[in-house]
């Protein structure tokens, strides 16, 4: 690493005044939320991070248990959280009232279904669709390049474990295809591309952090030469 790089400093920092480790993501495109197999799998990947002591700190932000709270029409909450017509909607109509969910509001305060707080992690279409999720966490504290890449590691595998299991939202590409923005039809028309061909091959989840950046590059090198 080149010492006086922004990568350099960036690890400095960390080393220097960190009392945290780096933030982290995982990042969910086209799951087909609507199925209840897939919801079971990203409980079971929130779970198996919060697992991985050495490497993230608690908690996982995850909005799948509160979500599937909220649209539980039997739960005590039901009619402080209206949950009785959420559980009638479709997932996006659901999850679109489940994000203006206040952090004051008696729904949150007394039964923790706060779905304000992950209005960040929830990407909507121009269509109203649902388009991306993601988990927020924190890593622990890191001062080597062990501690860095195990962390990568870690998050990954514990990923990997269920992400498997995930169906993509197929009806998603029909739906675009329908309402095409026009810079999308000049790229097929002109160019030759096709933009949802490329969605299609995109991993369906997939983990981040910054400094994930600097490392996945030898774990490309290791993969091409082994």
């Amino acid at each position: 690493m080149v010492e006086g790089s922004d990568t350099f400093d960036y690890f400095e920092t960390l080393y220097i005044y960190g009392e945290a480790g780096p933030p982290a993501y995982l990042v969910f495109k086209n799951v087909n939320y609507s199925e209840p197999a897939n919801l079971d799998s990203l409980t079971n990947i929130a779970a198996e991070l919060a697992t991985l002591d050495n490497t993230v700190l608690p908690p996982v932000y995850t909005w799948v248990t509160p979500f599937k709270n909220f649209i539980n029409a039997g739960g005590e909450w039901r009619e402080e959280c209206d949950s009785v017509k959420a559980s009638l909607l479709d997932f996006d109509s659901a999850m679109a009232q489940f994000v203006k969910i206040e952090i004051e509001s008696e729904c949150c305060q007394s039964f923790g279904i706060c779905g304000e707080q992950f209005s960040q992690d929830v990407i909507f279409d121009d269509f109203g669709t649902v388009r991306s999720t993601r988990f927020r966490f924190q890593h622990t504290t890191m001062k080597t390049q062990e501690d860095y890449i195990r962390g990568m590691l870690e998050t990954r595998r514990a990923c990997d474990l269920f992400s498997s299991s995930l169906t993509a939202n197929t009806d998603s590409y029909i739906n675009l295809h329908l309402k095409m923005p026009t810079d999308d039809q000049y790229a097929v028309q002109n160019l030759g591309i096709d933009p949802l061909e490329h969605e299609k091959e995109a991993p369906i989840d997939f983990t981040y952090s910054l400094y994930y950046v600097y490392y996945d590059q030898y774990t490309y090198i290791r993969g091409v030469l082994f």
